[in-house]
């Protein structure tokens, strides 16, 4: 089952829709430029999820329903930079890692 999810210079990328990821314990995000949203399926899903790594994401709100009640969880850990890196975003990779 996948546990962590890694997405790294998906420029094109605007939205994405996460539903039915139980055991999902690591969402990294990085130089997606255009991301705006990230949106699980429904409320108290993601039950796992310990944490967020944000980097280079300049459009990225994290704070819509049902999105904004996980960031309150007082067990997660989140590191947000969503300033622009031309450098990073530069990189074509769009990576999923499971383990």
């Amino acid at each position: 089952s996948l546990k962590e999810l890694t997405l790294r210079g998906c420029d094109q990328l605007k939205e994405i829709h996460i539903g039915n990821c139980d055991s999902l314990e690591k969402l990294e995000l990085y130089g997606c430029g255009e991301l705006m949203k990230v949106l699980p399926q429904s409320r108290g899903v993601l039950p796992n999820l310990k944490e967020i790594e944000v980097k280079y994401c300049g459009q990225l709100s994290l704070r819509v329903e049902p999105f904004a009640s996980i960031l309150e969880r007082p067990d997660l850990t989140m590191d947000l930079d969503r300033r622009p890196d031309p450098e990073e975003a530069q990189r074509p990779a769009c990576c999923c890692t499971v383990s």
